[in-house]
């Protein structure tokens, strides 16, 4: 993977080319491996390594951006050449800001460089021990094990140069049967800490508990959200929180700062120095990342800002900014709901009848001021009789606004880094709340 050395040189030669005064630089390099499998038997194993280069210039009140994936030199000015090009043609933008000069960063230590550089046998093993025990229950396993690492580097003409690397492992496992599938997903920034003899049984039970499932009426049920199933809904609030969508009204945080949005139990943040966290400190403009809290006890206390709306707003960024020019503003990448003291199995057992969630999939977003979602569940969804999983159900279509779920919650469970694929993960816990709607 491109080293922090290298990324510097692409620095030198882009910042020394381009003649405005005002310019930024992000290198983003990946090396990522995959090991894949399949009906009981591992069918790909493949390597990539990739490397971004960005350029953003300012030019007579112009901005204007390129990138590339190239890095030799005669790659890079032409690229210096494009973005300048770009600038001179876009439109004039009186708020504008000056790249950003020094800056001081807390990077936590998230590289593994044996997760980065582990063969095609550190994967196979756990590919193994997943299609062993789906064998052995009579079911075939299909999933991948993954491993790699991530550089991202941010320069200005300005004298800020920051840079961050982390690794990063992913186990994931669907067990399939006649008529029913469970599964599994967990990522770690160290291979060592996925234990796949743990993760395969909890996959093989599911599937196993799911068997002959059974048609699951519409109606409003008690819930009891597994925490891959509440990344999958918590990840829509994500835009809500970001103060350019607040601004312009297209929020369900709208008017509502400083008043009760969900229930008393509920406490969100945005925070990429948690232990659970993952990805850069900071943003697409090197502003340094900052927790931020934005929900205490349901009431909306905190937005995150980017460079530009901070200023509209005259507050401090808290460094969440997207590389400009965008149409968004700033982002909640790192969303962490704070959890209780119950547990799957506890919620289970007080619940009198209710359905129980392993995740969603297909989601997407029906009405923005409610944060209302459609979906379906999948790969383990089960009926609740007297406190026991009674049976499987069949996949169910549900019609949900994220924020009148979060106003029904009854239980919290320990959070874990969590999330159904599509999205980067959240620190969530499971949890149980009630009203929630099947359509189908």
């Amino acid at each position: 993977m491109l080293s922090p050395a290298a990324a510097r040189r692409i620095f030198d030669i882009v910042l020394g080319n381009t003649r405005a005064r005002d310019a930024e630089v992000t290198v983003a390099g990946l090396r990522q491996d995959l090991t894949r499998f399949a009906e009981n038997a591992i069918h790909q194993n493949v390597s990539e390594e990739s490397v971004s280069v960005s350029l953003r210039v300012v030019l007579d009140g112009r901005t204007g951006r390129a990138t590339t994936g190239r890095i030799e030199e005669h790659a890079l000015r032409r690229l210096v050449l494009a973005a300048e090009e770009t600038a001179r043609l876009a439109p004039p933008d009186a708020d504008l800001l000056e790249v950003l000069g020094p800056q001081t960063y807390s990077v936590p230590e998230r590289h593994d460089p044996a997760t980065e550089e582990a063969d095609p046998t550190a994967r196979a093993r756990a590919a193994q021990v997943a299609i062993e025990t789906a064998r052995a229950a009579g079911m075939k396993a299909a999933g991948y094990v993954s491993t790699g690492a991530q550089l991202l580097a941010h320069a200005t003409s300005r004298g800020l140069s920051a840079h961050q690397t982390w690794s990063a492992a992913g186990f994931s496992l669907t067990v399939t049967g006649a008529d029913s599938t469970g599964w599994v997903l967990q990522t770690a920034p160290s291979l060592a800490d996925l234990d796949a003899s743990v993760l395969a049984r909890r996959a093989t039970q599911k599937a196993v508990a799911a068997r002959a499932p059974r048609p699951l009426p519409p109606g409003e049920y008690t819930v009891i959200l597994e925490p891959a199933a509440v990344a999958d809904l918590l990840g829509f609030l994500r835009p809500g929180f970001g103060a350019r969508q607040v601004q312009e009204k297209q929020s369900f945080l709208t008017d509502r700062l400083g008043t009760p949005v969900f229930g008393a139990n509920i406490a969100l943040a945005d925070d990429c120095q948690h232990p659970l966290a993952t990805g850069p400190v900071f943003d697409g403009e090197g502003v340094p990342r900052r927790p931020v809290s934005l929900v205490e006890a349901g009431v909306a206390r905190g937005l995150v800002y980017d460079r530009r709306c901070a200023a509209k707003a005259g507050v401090a960024p808290t460094g969440h900014g997207l590389p400009e020019p965008n149409a968004i503003g700033s982002w909640a990448q790192n969303l962490a709901l704070a959890g209780g003291d119950s547990s799957v199995e506890r919620m289970i057992a007080a619940t009198r009848r209710g359905v129980l969630v392993t995740r969603f999939w297909y989601c997407r977003q029906v009405e923005p001021m409610q944060v209302v979602i459609t979906g379906l569940t999948r790969d383990g969804t089960y009926w609740i009789e007297d406190g026991r999983v009674a049976h499987g159900l069949q996949n169910a279509r549900f019609n949900q606004g994220v924020v009148a779920l979060l106003n029904r919650v009854t239980a919290l469970g320990v959070p874990e880094r969590a999330g159904g694929g599509e999205e980067p993960p959240l620190v969530v816990p499971a949890l149980a709340a009630e009203g929630f709607r099947f359509t189908g």
